[in-house]
């Protein structure tokens, strides 16, 4: 009769030859003898450990830790099983034994430096074992998180030279590089990890929101694909290749809803559940709850959603806020919303279903998103139907969601005709955006022209939205005002080798790039403000215009010409212009467009004008009348709720 030590070596045969059902079936026959056998219980929780069965693992594990208490590798197994289960502080405890009893073991203390974020742990891995490629990694992880990226880009190369085919590295290489502003550097080196490891998705997902930043939008949303061929259920790749979507000419409106139909599919209309139902009274108080996400901090939705919440009328609606941003990164627009609000949920804490549940519990009887599908969305919050109408309220397109019927508009954002760009029904107002400064603004006075210099153009929109087309369009102005110039700021800019590339591509585009000046965003509010007083026209891009800089430069007193476009972002700037007063300045062609910068450009009679009663017409247009918005919004909720309340 074969001993339990044979037994179980049997098993281990098995174990290690990657047999774990004969294991296993062995382990658990001793464990059938003799329930406290340590070495079966031991090898057990390891074999559960490794197929991913933590809890299991660690109930074994536990056991053998009883029997066996000074056995360091027990332990250390049971540590790495308490981390995989979430809980950290008992991952923690045990992994603390094991190295009381075996110091000097790199990979316990590589565990350590998961379970605890003990950045020590790493620096002791190291330290025992200098080439450990884990340990160069997880250190570097850490120390970038915590504000070192020099110091983290010198230990990935490191790793990197032992391991040059890592591209996990290569990855976290470009991660930091694109953290800290090196674009071009950042590109190289996730197109390096990606080459490595053609099937991982999050490699091209990261190369594709790198070159958006560095302004090479169809190249992103090549990438973004890419990432969905290989893993097609990755919600948050495909919100961004929406996104992406929206600056490029070739894909029009259409082609976009059709997308945001294959993200409602796959994603939203599974998690729907039964529509919430509250008291159909058509004419009652509505209670009224805003998801913006980080729109509840000095962020562009604040600059429309402020001046809502302070100007609707308390006996018509109940203002209920949920809002993600962490109360640490709180600021005075924040407080001023917590003030604003009858009821305030700090909702960062909690995942789309539960914050579901929560607005389901509060009875809302309208949900209205302010964010759609930039990251953090919570349009899966949404896709469960937490609210008996549920609308997009501050359009940046369709959200092409079964669970949202409603959006607003108005007749020149989404104009008669646009229904096909949409899944939701529209219910016009007479304008549909608001706009509140967050900072002070005043006018900026007269520009470069005006003091006696050449005219010069400029636009501060960030470089994805700076189309080939937008820079053939000012190809064109430039050519036709032989000493004018273009002033573009962004981002990108910052990095010399996205600033050079971006340059490169201005010029296939017919602009001569020694007439161009890229520069950097400026971080300072005031500073950015006071940078449209060094140019003269602002130009808005096509297809996606601008919406907050063209707020600004208005407000300014700095006039814009916009294009019109075939889509709802892309005619932001037509909504504005009328609004203040300025039809003229809003082109429905291309030539119109060239047309409208020029002349407007050699009449310095009617720019000087315009630069000083600008900001003053624009506090006095419909754009900042908080009162007259809220007032539209509260009517659309009521013909909303109505339509609510006659259905079945």
């Amino acid at each position: 009769m074969p001993t339990v030590a044979e037994v179980l070596a049997e098993g281990l045969a098995h174990h290690r030859a990657g047999r774990w059902a004969d294991a296993r079936r062995i382990y658990r026959r001793v464990l059938a003898f003799d329930h406290a056998q340590p070495d079966a219980l031991r090898l057990l929780g390891a074999l559960e450990l490794e197929a991913g069965s933590a809890e299991l693992a660690a109930g074994f594990l536990g056991q053998a830790v009883t029997a066996a208490p000074d056995d360091a590798a027990v332990q250390a197994n049971l540590g790495r099983a308490l981390r995989r289960q979430g809980d950290s502080a008992g991952a923690e405890r045990a992994l603390r034994r094991s190295l009381a009893r075996e110091p000097e073991v790199a990979a316990v203390w590589l565990d350590l430096g998961f379970a605890a974020a003990f950045a020590d742990g790493f620096g002791r891995a190291l330290a025992i074992e200098p080439h450990a490629v884990d340990a160069l990694n997880n250190r570097a992880t850490h120390l970038y998180g915590r504000g070192e990226p020099a110091a983290a880009a010198r230990l990935l190369r490191r790793a990197l030279v032992l391991q040059p085919a890592g591209s996990g590295l290569w990855q976290n290489l470009g991660l930091v590089f694109r953290g800290t502003g090196g674009l071009m550097p950042a590109i190289a080196a996730l197109g390096r990890s990606a080459v490595l490891e053609p099937g991982n998705a999050t490699a091209f997902e990261a190369l594709g929101w790198t070159r958006h930043l560095a302004g090479d939008a169809p190249g992103a949303a090549a990438d973004y694909r890419r990432a969905l061929g290989i893993d097609p259920d990755r919600a948050d790749v495909h919100a961004n290749l929406i996104l992406t979507l929206n600056c490029l000419s070739d894909v029009g409106p259409e082609a976009i809803l059709a997308e945001q139909r294959n993200w409602d599919a796959r994603f939203a209309r599974p998690l729907a559940g039964p529509p919430a139902v509250t008291l159909r009274d058509p004419e009652r108080r509505l209670r009224v709850g805003y998801l913006a996400v980080e729109g509840f901090r000095a962020h562009t939705a604040a600059v429309t959603l402020l001046p809502l919440i302070e100007g609707h009328d308390r006996q018509v609606v109940e203002v209920v806020c949920y809002s993600d941003v962490d109360p640490a990164r709180a600021d005075n627009v924040t407080r001023r919303f917590r003030e604003l609000a009858d009821r305030w949920c700090d909702a960062g804490d909690l995942d789309d279903a539960a914050l579901a549940e929560r607005v389901r519990a509060d009875r809302i009887d309208v949900l209205a998103d302010l964010y759609g599908y930039p990251p953090g969305s919570r349009l899966l919050t949404l896709a469960r139907r937490p609210a008996p109408v549920q609308v997009n309220l501050l359009p940046m397109g369709s959200f092409g969601l079964d669970a949202v019927p409603w959006m607003v508009g108005d007749d020149r954002l989404t104009p008669a005709g646009s229904e096909s760009w949409f899944r939701e029904s529209v219910v016009r107002l007479p304008l549909a955006f608001c706009y509140w400064p967050l900072r002070a603004a005043t006018s900026v006075g007269p520009g470069p022209a005006l003091r006696g210099g050449p005219v010069v153009f400029g636009s501060f929109n960030q470089p994805a939205k700076l189309s080939d087309r937008s820079l053939g369009l000012w190809a064109r102005i430039l050519a036709a005002l032989p000493a004018a110039r273009l002033v573009l700021k962004g981002m990108a800019f910052a990095d010399p080798p996205a600033r050079a590339a971006f340059l490169r591509r201005a010029a296939s585009a017919g602009l001569d790039p020694g007439r161009v000046d890229a520069l950097p965003w400026i971080s300072d509010g005031t500073e950015h403000l006071s940078a449209y007083g060094d140019i003269d026209i602002a130009l808005d891009p096509t297809p996606y215009a601008g919406v907050i800089t063209t707020c600004e430069a208005l407000s300014l007193g700095v006039p814009v010409v916009t294009r019109a476009g075939d889509r709802l972002l892309g005619r932001y700037g037509a909504t504005l212009l009328h609004a203040v007063g300025l039809p003229e300045l809003v082109a429905e062609s291309d030539d119109a467009y060239v047309e409208a910068a020029v002349a407007l450009a050699q009449d310095r009679t009617r720019l000087a004008a315009l630069r000083a009663t600008l900001g003053r017409r624009f506090a006095e247009s419909p754009i900042c009348d908080a009162k007259a918005y809220a007032r539209s919004i509260e009517a659309a909720y009521r013909q909303m709720w109505r339509s609510w309340c006659r259905s079945t």
